[in-house]
């Protein structure tokens, strides 16, 4: 386990806190830069910044049901093409079996609905 430095800092009568050197080190943080107050059940109290919360999940996001999103993408890009592939692939096929004009086309449809 890392071990524990207590630094002390005052509050201001505007209630304000000058963040200790060593603690903007350890945080990465500098003037104008957001601090998240984590407060913990027990009355504790943990400062960190979005940019490491932000890393702690990216870290702890290491398994289970993640996958390779790039190779996920990619297998989903090459089915969706071989799907349209296909497609185009059956249209042609149906267009070279049917040797009959549009008007035979026409004729046939307009007897099959009973149309004159």
């Amino acid at each position: 386990m890392a071990s524990i430095q207590q630094v002390d800092s005052k509050l201001s009568k505007e209630n304000r806190v000058v963040v200790p050197r060593q603690v903007r080190d350890a945080l990465g943080i500098g003037s104008g830069d957001r601090v998240v107050f984590l407060l913990d059940g027990d009355g504790s109290v943990r400062v960190s910044t979005p940019r490491l919360m932000a890393m702690a999940v990216w870290a702890r996001n290491t398994g289970g049901d993640v996958g390779d999103s790039t190779a996920d993408l990619r297998q989903q890009r090459n089915a969706d093409q071989a799907a349209a592939e296909a497609k185009f692939a059956r249209i042609a096929a149906t267009q070279q079996a049917d040797e009959r004009t549009e008007d035979e086309i026409a004729d046939q449809l307009m007897a099959a609905l009973g149309l004159p």
